[in-house]
């Protein structure tokens, strides 16, 4: 009987994934937004750029607390960011990448514009603790 709990709930989790996924290049601004500055955990800003090389002609004021990264998502709210670990600093990886969670300290909206069409996406992050993988290249982060 546990057998098909266990088959039941796969099933449930593949139709829940189904539905055309995604994917854009970002620049990830960490913390939360408070008095338009990006403070303590979790997602700020969420940027579409081209490629997940660093443009040599951005401001990088305030590059410390950010990284490139790929957001993939649906239509159905399941977003997950692959944060390339390239380039990423040693500040940003010890805070946001040390433990085994990421953690956002309020919930999160942005619209993605896809190719900068008029096709636009809802993205949302609660507010709570999300398991992190890790890859060879990158810490992914499934927010769903």
């Amino acid at each position: 009987m546990a057998n098909t709990k266990a088959i039941a709930t796969k099933d449930k989790k593949r139709k829940e994934s189904k539905g055309t996924i995604k994917q854009v290049f970002a620049d990830v601004e960490f913390g939360f937004l408070v008095n338009n500055r990006c403070k303590n955990y979790g997602v700020c800003k969420i940027e579409v750029i081209d490629s997940l090389m660093p443009s040599e002609g951005k401001d990088k004021s305030c590059k410390c607390k950010s990284c490139v990264a790929i957001l993939s998502y649906q239509e159905n709210g399941n977003s997950e960011i692959a944060f390339a670990k390239s380039g990423m600093k040693d500040k940003v990886r010890n805070k946001f990448f040390s433990e085994n969670y990421f953690k956002v300290d309020a919930n999160f909206s942005t619209i993605i514009a896809e190719n900068k069409s008029e096709y636009k996406t809802l993205i949302k992050i609660k507010k709570g603790r999300y398991s992190i993988s890790e890859t060879l290249g990158f810490f992914i982060v499934k927010f769903y």
